[in-house]
Formats: C-alpha cells, sequence, structure tokens
C-alpha cells in the first residue's frame, strides 16, 4: 500500500518521478528490504520527515518546549526494600509536603491507548552546545512524539540552543563534570510541567547518548504513570570510589544509559530535591538520585532492559536468554525476542548520525516533501542466513554451506566459520562488516 501510506496531507498520493539508473537501483533495493521487513514486522512506520524537523526546529529557535517485564533483584535491593518505607506516617509526610509544591495544575493522569508522554531531558554543558547538542537536535531528537518535549540543561543559557541555565550548590565539590545538574534540572521539570506537556514521564540522558524515542515509548507503554516508578540499568557504585563511602552503597539506574521517573515519583520527591541538591556534592550525578530516591521515597530502582551504557560495537550480540541471565551492568545485548535497544552511551557526535542514518529510508517526492521510513523497530535484530552451493559433479547435490552468516540490521555483518546454531550466545563470530567501526 505506498500509494496510499505515501499520501501528502491534503489526500494525495506520492508522484512516480524519473530517476537515473544508479538512483532506480538504490531505491528498488531499499524498498524490496523495507517491504521485506514491513510485512514481518508490526509497528514499522513512515512519516512527513520535513514538516517534523521544521516543527523542531521552529519550537527551538524559539525557546519552546517541543509538544512479561523481567525486574530483576539483588541482594543490595532486596536488603533496602526491607526496610520499612511505607509507614503511615511517612506517607502523610509525603502528601502535606506535595500538596505545598503542587506547580501550576495539570490534568490528572488517566490511563490512555495514546504514546507516553516524556520530558526528554538532556545533561549538557557550554562547551557542547555547539557539538554534542546540535547533534542531537539533528538526529534522534526528530523523532519523538508530538505529544513529547525536549529539554537541554547547562551551566550556561543560550537562546539559540535553548538551555535551561542550571546553579550548583555553594559547596560542589565536583563542578567540572557536570553531576550537580541532576537535581535542579529535575525540580525545574516538576515547578514548570505545563509548560513541558503535562509529561507523564522524565527521561533523563547525556548529551552523548543515542535514544530511539519509539523504542522507549513502547518500554514505557508496559508501566502505569500514575504510580512511582524509578526505571532504568541497575547499578551500584565502583568499589574504588564512592562505594568507600557506607553513605553512597545504594543501587541506582546509571545516568549515561538514561534513567526514567514517573510523574508520580517525582511528585514525592520534589519537597526533598533541595535538601538533596545541598547534602550530596562528592558523588556522580546518578548515584546522588537514586540515594534521594531510596531516602526518601523509598524507591529502589527497577531494572529494565535496552539501556546501554557503551557503543553498539562494545557488546557481544547474543540470543535474549543470555541477557536476561545478567542483570545491570553486562557485555551482552541483543534485540531478540521482543527486547529492542532504547539508548546507547558513550558516542561521539558523528556516530549518533550514523546511527541515525542507519535506520531510515529517505525519498523526497516530485513536490519536495521528505518522507522517511523508520526501521528503529529492527534495529540490531539478528537474521541468520548461509550460502549453500550446489555440487557439479554429483547432478545437482546442494553442498552444505561452510559458513554461516547473521546480519545485525542496521549495524554489521558476522560470519561463523565453525558449526553452530545461528544466534546462540557461545557461537562465535567474526565481523565481516562493521558499521560502528567505519
Amino acid at each position: 500500500r505506498v500509494d496510499s501510506c505515501m499520501g501528502t496531507d491534503n489526500g494525495t498520493h506520492a508522484r512516480v518521478i524519473p530517476l537515473s539508473a544508479g538512483q532506480l537501483l538504490k531505491l528498488t533495493f531499499a524498498l524490496l528490504i523495507g517491504a521485506f521487513f514491513l510485512r514481518i514486522t508490526p509497528g514499522v512506520t513512515f512519516r512527513d520527515a520535513r514538516s517534523a524537523a521544521l516543527r523542531t526546529s521552529e519550537a527551538m529557535a524559539a525557546g519552546r518546549s517541543l509538544p512479561d517485564l523481567s525486574q530483576h533483584r539483588t541482594a543490595l535491593q532486596q536488603s533496602q526494600q526491607s526496610q520499612e518505607y511505607e509507614t503511615p506516617a511517612l506517607n502523610e509526610r509525603w502528601q502535606e509536603a506535595a500538596e505545598e509544591a503542587q506547580p501550576e495544575k495539570c490534568p490528572d493522569l488517566k490511563l490512555s491507548n495514546k504514546p507516553p508522554k516524556v520530558v526528554y531531558s538532556v545533561l549538557t554543558g557550554q562547551r557542547h552546545h555547539h557539538t554534542r547538542v546540535l547533534a542531537v537536535q539533528q538526529t534522534w531528537a526528530r523523532h519523538i512524539g508530538d505529544g513529547a518535549a525536549l529539554a537541554f540543561y547547562s551551566d550556561e543559557a543560550e537562546e539559540a540552543v535553548p538551555t535551561v541555565k542550571l546553579e550548583p550548590p555553594a559547596n560542589e565539590r565536583i563542578y567540572s563534570a557536570g553531576a550537580w545538574r541532576n537535581f535542579p534540572a529535575l525540580m525545574h521539570l516538576h515547578d514548570h510541567r505545563p509548560k513541558f506537556g503535562c509529561f507523564d514521564w522524565v527521561f533523563f540522558i547525556d548529551d552523548d547518548t543515542f535514544v530511539y524515542p519509539r523504542n522507549l515509548e513502547a518500554l514505557l507503554s508496559r508501566f502505569d504513570a500514575r504510580e512511582s516508578w524509578y526505571l532504568g540499568l541497575y547499578h551500584t557504585a565502583r568499589v574504588d570510589l564512592e562505594w568507600t563511602d557506607p553513605d553512597a552503597r545504594v543501587a541506582y539506574a546509571h545516568g549515561g544509559a538514561g534513567y526514567i521517573l514517573s510523574y508520580e515519583a517525582l511528585r514525592r520527591i520534589r519537597p526533598f530535591l533541595d535538601k538533596c541538591h545541598e547534602d550530596w556534592v562528592a558523588w556522580a550525578g546518578d548515584l546522588r538520585v537514586g540515594k534521594c530516591l531510596n531516602l526518601h521515597a523509598g524507591l529502589v530502582v527497577t531494572d529494565v532492559d535496552g539501556l546501554h551504557t557503551e557503543p553498539p560495537a562494545y557488546y557481544r550480540w547474543v540470543d535474549a536468554a543470555t541477557v536476561s541471565a545478567q542483570p545491570g551492568l553486562r557485555q551482552f545485548a541483543t534485540a531478540d525476542n521482543g527486547f529492542m535497544p532504547v539508548t546507547f552511551h558513550h558516542l561521539q557526535a558523528e556516530v549518533l548520525f550514523e546511527l541515525e542514518r542507519a535506520h531510515l529510508v529517505v525519498h523526497t517526492d516530485a513536490e519536495g516533501h521528505v518522507w522517511e521510513w523508520d526501521f528503529s523497530a529492527l534495529m540490531f535484530r539478528e537474521f541468520g542466513f548461509a550460502s549453500p552451493k550446489e555440487d557439479e559433479g554429483s547432478g545437482g547435490r546442494i553442498i552444505p554451506a561452510k559458513t554461516r552468516w547473521r546480519y545485525l540490521f542496521g549495524f554489521r555483518v558476522d560470519a561463523l566459520e565453525k558449526p553452530g546454531v545461528v544466534g546462540v550466545s557461545h557461537a562465535k563470530w567474526t565481523p565481516v562488516f562493521d558499521k560502528g567501526a567505519q
């Protein structure tokens, strides 16, 4: 149904336009691949990219914001959960303090079939405004939903970006690393919620993180924002750093991979954010947030899949069972059996553009509209194949292929020289084409 899917806003269909032989070959190949995966995979969509990009740039220029889960529990988590947080006195204190701090009203949260309303909160610094921030704006930020919002929090305000300037506590000990920015950013989001579309969820990431917004929305659709949720990649302090401080021995969500708070969790913790901002000035920012949530709201991080602390090439891509057996930080990754990568961290600006191009097929029609086919739901999915050949001396008998291959969608082609089952964790794959290394 290419004719109806590519209709323009006024109801007309895309027209056939002249193409050179080279352009025709490239477009034909892209459409064949796209049609195959559209047929076998639900949820692959495309959109009018020009209008989305224009809407994004206009809002940014004006300084406006854009409109089966497995829960892993370690002994540390269990010990934290066993503490008696849910006492009547504490619940009463939460309620009274939250009412005092309530900002301008938004409608009550309700269950909805619409995509989750997320505010994407990017922590950055002035030195990255025209490199990393620009890369974010021109890549994954273009694909956030219509009901979503985008905010850049920095140590300096700059209208051209735009950014929101934050202030560190007077006794901050690691200013240059930006660890102090989490608490004032959380306070700003809570206190200005109507200006950010009355969001349901807060998603914090670094400016060197790539996000697949559609995959994040699919992840959040499993949760109820009316409940207090603290989601992320389970992590604890390094034994040679903060772990030496007994107060820092708490589980928290890794900030570079991204952490998520429901609005209800943010509402409950807001009365204590000022104190947390002043009290903890020598730890990593994500650890400070985890400590504050645990101490004052009794929240323990719920480990979720799809958030990654490193670039794609860092990981060994395996089957879903292997990843499920490895809670928290791991060297394994997968996109099989319902797993969908949501973030990758520690990326150079040019790698953000590489990941952006890897899941998009772009076409400009005769009227100048740019259409994008978004295959992010397929990214890194494994497709195994082999290349048997015919034995000419045996009457057409097919000889089994010596080499087996797998294609990690949009990323890499691997070869398996030794016998084994395609996709299992013990298989030894050798990259023959690695997009992440180009």
